[in-house]
């Protein structure tokens, strides 16, 4: 499993025991805010070689897209 998957997994399981909203907000900050891991890890897109970023981009985009769903 890839760090990232892994931190996608990590992640649905705080969204899962979250009991409060702000805890929900707070969680939310920490993956998808301006310096939150999954916004820097976009940001770290432009640093790999050519060949990967068009899969990396599109990895970090998805669990993105779940997390917002979620």
């Amino acid at each position: 499993m890839s760090d990232l998957e892994a931190l996608a997994t990590a992640s649905h399981a705080q969204i899962g025991a979250c009991e409060a909203l702000a805890a929900l907000e707070e969680l939310r900050v920490q993956l998808l805010g301006k310096k939150g891991l999954l916004t820097l890890r976009l940001q770290g897109v432009g640093r790999l070689p050519v060949a990967e970023r068009r899969d990396a981009g599109a990895a970090i985009n998805a669990v993105k897209q779940r997390l917002e769903q979620a």
